[in-house]
């Protein structure tokens, strides 16, 4: 499995550091909890003594997903609130489906990981055959849609907000639990991945920034991130994540100083990034997702605009 090469490529420059902590349960406010260490959080609420819904389910690693696995044994996994589909989301959902869990998804991001033609609308860059190599783990069926004008969704009794929160993937949602503690899942990068995060992915960047605007908004006693620990307030972090991404957007435009194509571009980011160049293809794919969505925000900015040029796509700079 590749999430933990990918996680290295797409938010940090220090694996190691990021894979190094053992995973623990900490309690954060009544029924609410989160199974955390340094490279993924997994909040869960308490039903009774015995069962639990999970937010999130973790990274698809092998040993990580032995971890959380293993850490949850006393429970019983009633549902899983899964908030978009990507890998290192999705750790667990078979193995608790298999065992009687329900799934509840966002109805795109539950439709892109219903079989491998569907995710290539997600992995566009990736054929067919990469997909059902890479990903057949997270390929499964949601038990329970949830529409895109749903606020809350209720789980035997027990009602959790649901927050659309698009632009890292199309239909992310945030979760508020009943104890007001909001999962925001990867709507924001941690203080941490602000300061080492190379590319950090945004499906869309524009949409990235709305979603900021309205989680500015939204109040919870205590905020959860994916990958970066559990904090009382956010406002300092919106702007955190509005300056990481602007700082990587201008870096980029800088290198335009010529009409270039995406391929000249990539290579490029990737010597000025200091990014790795012995990768093999499934990583490079990464590289060039992650990179032409900031040619994208460039081009939605109306900083630079693609041309054809002698039968290539070319991107510039108009001055």
């Amino acid at each position: 499995m590749r999430s933990s090469q990918t996680f290295d490529i797409l938010h940090s420059s220090n694996k190691t550091d990021l894979e190094g902590a053992a995973m623990n349960i900490k309690h954060i406010s009544g029924n609410t909890y989160c199974l955390e260490d340094k490279s993924i959080n997994v909040p869960f609420y308490k039903l009774d003594d015995r069962r639990i819904i999970l937010m999130d389910s973790g990274l698809d690693t092998d040993p990580k997903r032995g971890e959380l696995i293993s850490l949850l044994e006393p429970f019983e996994v009633a549902a899983i609130i899964s908030t978009h589909a990507h890998p290192d989301h999705l750790g667990t959902n078979q193995y608790y489906q298999q065992r009687g869990a329900k799934i509840y998804m966002p109805h795109f991001e539950a439709g892109c990981i219903e079989n491998a033609a569907n995710l290539k609308l997600r992995y566009s860059l990736f054929c067919i055959t990469e997909i059902e190599k890479f990903f057949p783990h997270i390929l499964f069926k949601a038990d329970h849609l949830l529409d895109a004008d749903c606020t809350s969704v209720e789980i035997e009794g027990h009602e959790f907000g649901i927050i659309h929160a698009p632009g890292h993937t199309m239909d992310q949602i945030c979760v508020m639990t009943p104890d007001k503690v909001l999962y925001l899942s990867d709507a924001l990068l941690s203080e941490k991945e602000c300061k080492f995060a190379k590319i950090p992915y945004t499906f869309a960047a524009v949409l990235d920034k709305a979603t900021r605007k309205k989680l500015s908004g939204i109040k919870a006693e205590s905020y959860v991130l994916a990958h970066g620990g559990i904090v009382a307030d956010i406002s300092n972090l919106i702007d955190m994540n509005e300056k990481c991404f602007d700082n990587r957007s201008d870096r980029i435009l800088r290198l335009i100083d010529k009409p270039m194509t995406m391929e000249d571009i990539i290579e490029k980011v990737i010597l000025e990034f200091n990014l790795r160049q012995d990768v093999d293809v499934y990583n490079f794919r990464v590289y060039e997702r992650n990179i032409r969505c900031f040619v994208e925000f460039l081009c939605d900015s109306k900083k630079i605009m693609p041309r054809v040029i002698g039968g290539k796509l070319y991107y510039l700079t108009e001055k």
